[in-house]
């Protein structure tokens, strides 16, 4: 992700496009449904209260490149 605002260690994401997210899986498929470089909000839980956040999903690395 490219994000306009930095996550930090310790944020919990509990929504990305208005999807909420409940554990990695939820996330892994709210952002396989995203188009790579489009701008989403997520929303992130840190410090006692929610932060949204605007990121850009990338693309993942073909098979042969990450190899």
């Amino acid at each position: 992700f490219r994000s306009f605002f930095k996550t930090k260690k310790g944020d919990v994401i509990v929504s990305f496009d208005g999807k909420d997210v409940s554990d990695p899986r939820g996330l892994a498929r709210a952002v396989a449904g995203e188009k790579a470089g489009d701008e989403v909000a997520m929303t992130v839980w840190r410090d006692g209260k929610a932060h949204e956040l605007s990121v850009v999903p990338g693309q993942q690395p073909s098979k042969e490149t990450a190899s």
